[in-house]
Order: structure tokens, then C-alpha cells, then sequence
């Protein structure tokens, strides 16, 4: 054989098989996940912790709780229930939401850049169930807003344009359900040792918070027929969230201005307060805007959606009655809820950290 033969002949068996200092094993080859897979692997983990910790927290979940702490030392249990009692639980529930955000914002943006990050979003919406599919109704929705979504959706044939349509309305079905029902039905099949009670205490909110000053702050209910979601952190000046169907986000500026959306519209509002009243004007809610507020009157005035708006309310006895969005208004504001009715529709709302003082700031954005 001569070298020419010879050196073709070690090249062909080295190509072939390869060596190492080490054996390959081909049959351990890890496969790294896309990004997109990895995010949405870390939206439904945020999601069931967050949904845990709701879990817990919750009052009628008691005997659950009592399960859990039931074979650790009584100083862990006392220690255990204090923080599950505290406003700071509360704010990690928040600090969660505001996680869940922020992982579903980088979603969107990668499937904006590439549509065939469409079908893995689909597919793990897909195959959820309620309360966890819960994440991907915002996140969906968000999507369906984006005109450069909208036009990539374009070339895709009409019926996963169906698919798409008929996922989002299964998903605001499954909002509308009684979220400690489904809870309580999902927990109820976990296995106490299961529960993942320490990783839960262990989370650090993403907040700033005193006791004597509190910054962070939500509303979460029902109102106008659909559910109330909004994360109202002053320190930032930021109000985040989803009411009447659509999502919120809006910025308030030391200068004395509102802007961002709310309500499917635009939000450009100038902001004027004094320890007597507040106001602001501008525009929302598709029009102009005007709700002037005095608090030692006790009245809301002014105008929104093309309404006029006359309120009255009783800080002490809790009652918002009137006339706002061409219909009466009827609300009481007890223990930390506020219900009753306007907007043609009843209200239930329950507010962390913040009470009615706030609602009525925002009275604009419950405006159907």
C-alpha cells in the first residue's frame, strides 16, 4: 500500500470514528432546549409556586396548612403560620406576578422575532389545565395586540388561525372559574411531603416594603364581567395588570403626568393633588377625561366615556353611591372589599396594602 493509500486510509478511520481522551456515549447526547422552551418551563414554575403560595395564605385553606406543618417542631409551625400572616406573604404572591410578567414580555418578544415560536407557546397552553393555564390568557392576549404578531398570523392558514381563537376563548372560560375551588381540587391530590412549603418561604419579593410606608400594593376581583388584576406599586409610580378584559400599564411622572394604556386605549393624563383634593384630566378610555376628587366633601366628580360623573362617598361608612358611565353606582367597602354595583354589573373586589382612597384614584380605569 503505498503512503498516499495509507495516509487516505487513517483520515477515513478517523473521520469515522473520532478520538478522545474520553469514551463517547451517544446514547447520553443532552439536547440544550430553545430559549422559548426554557422560558415557558419557568412561567408554569413561577405560576404553581405562585399559585401554592395563594393556596396557603387563603383561610379556608386551614386544614391543609394544619396538614403541612403537622410533623415539624412547634416553634417552626408558630414561626411558619406568622410569615404565611404577614403583608410580606402577600407581597411575595405580588413579587411572583411581577416575575410572571417579565418572563412572559421576553415570550413575546421571541415569538415576534421568529412566528414558529407560535406553536411551542400553543402547545403548552394547550395541554395546561386550569389554575396553571391561567399564565398564558395575559400572555396570549398581549400577542393578539402586537401588529407584528398579527401579521405574521396572517400566512398562517385559517384553521390554526381558528385554533389560536378558540384557545384564548377557552381561557377566559377557565378565568371565570372559582380559582380556590380549583385549588383546593388540584392540592387535595399532593401529597403533604410534596409541597414545596420551605422553597416558598425562601422566595425574596423583588419589592421595597415598610410597614409604616407601603409602596406595593393590588385590587383582584371581578368587575364590569370580567377579572380585576392590578399591582399598584407607588414607589415606582407604575399600575400593572388587567381590568375590563384588557391589559394596563401606565407610569406616573413626578412632573404631574398619566400615561401608558389601559382599557384597550391610550392613557395621557395630568395629575394635580393636595392633602384636600385630588385631580386628574386628560384623555382615557377613548375620551376625555376629568375625575375631580374631594376628599373632605366627600365627592367624585367630573366626567369619562362620554358620561358625566357624580359621586358620593363616606370614608367611615364605606359607601360610593352615584352616577357615573350613563348607570347608578352602589358600593361598599368593608374589611378590605369592595362590592355592590355600576357599570350595569356587580362588583367584587379586594384590595392588599391599598383600601378605597385608591380605587376612587383610579375610578377612571373601572369605567367599562
Amino acid at each position: 500500500m503505498s503512503y498516499r493509500r495509507v495516509s487516505i486510509f487513517f483520515l477515513m478511520v478517523f473521520c469515522f470514528f473520532p478520538f478522545s481522551a474520553g469514551a463517547t456515549d451517544f446514547s447520553k447526547t443532552v439536547v440544550v432546549p430553545s430559549q422559548v422552551d426554557a422560558l415557558i418551563a419557568k412561567l408554569i414554575e413561577v405560576q404553581n409556586l405562585k399559585l401554592s403560595l395563594s393556596y396557603l395564605i387563603d383561610p379556608r385553606a386551614e386544614g391543609f396548612l394544619t396538614e403541612v406543618l403537622k410533623n415539624l417542631p412547634s416553634d417552626s409551625k408558630e414561626n411558619i403560620r406568622a410569615k404565611l400572616n404577614s403583608k410580606f406573604a402577600h407581597l411575595k404572591v405580588w413579587s411572583l406576578d411581577t416575575q410572571i410578567e417579565e418572563i412572559s414580555s421576553k415570550i413575546v418578544k421571541l415569538v415576534e422575532k421568529n412566528s414558529a415560536n407560535l406553536s411551542k407557546v400553543l402547545e403548552a397552553s394547550e395541554n395546561s389545565s386550569f389554575p396553571e393555564s391561567a399564565v398564558f390568557s395575559p400572555l396570549l392576549k398581549t400577542l393578539l395586540d402586537q401588529d407584528t404578531f398579527n401579521s405574521n398570523l396572517d400566512s398562517i392558514s385559517s384553521p390554526e388561525k381558528n385554533e389560536v381563537q378558540k384557545l384564548v376563548s377557552r381561557l377566559k372560560g377557565e378565568n371565570e372559574k372559582d380559582l380556590f375551588e380549583a385549588l383546593e381540587g388540584k392540592f387535595s391530590k399532593t401529597q403533604v411531603k410534596d409541597f414545596p412549603i420551605q422553597k416558598l418561604l425562601n422566595l425574596s419579593p423583588n419589592v421595597n416594603f415598610s410597614e409604616k410606608e407601603p409602596v406595593v400594593g393590588a385590587i383582584h376581583g371581578f368587575a364590569n364581567g370580567a377579572r380585576v388584576h392590578l399591582i399598584l406599586d407607588k414607589l415606582a409610580g407604575k399600575v400593572r395588570g388587567e381590568v375590563n378584559g384588557n391589559l394596563v400599564s401606565l407610569r406616573s411622572f413626578p412632573f404631574g403626568t398619566i400615561s401608558g394604556e389601559a382599557n384597550g386605549a391610550q392613557v395621557d393624563l395630568r395629575e394635580d393633588w393636595s392633602p384636600e383634593t385630588y385631580v386628574v384630566d386628560g384623555t382615557a378610555n377613548n375620551s376625555p377625561v376629568r375625575v375631580s376628587i374631594d376628599w373632605k366633601k366627600g365627592t367624585l366628580t367630573g366626567y369619562s366615556n362620554h358620561s358625566s360623573l357624580a359621586i358620593n362617598f363616606d370614608m367611615e361608612k364605606g359607601t360610593v353611591v352615584g352616577y357615573a358611565n350613563h348607570g347608578q353606582v352602589s358600593l361598599q367597602y368593608k374589611n378590605g372589599s369592595l362590592t355592590g354595583y355600576m357599570n350595569h354589573s356587580q362588583v367584587d373586589l379586594h384590595f392588599l396594602i391599598y383600601d378605597l382612597h385608591d380605587f376612587l384614584q383610579n375610578f377612571y380605569l373601572f369605567l367599562n
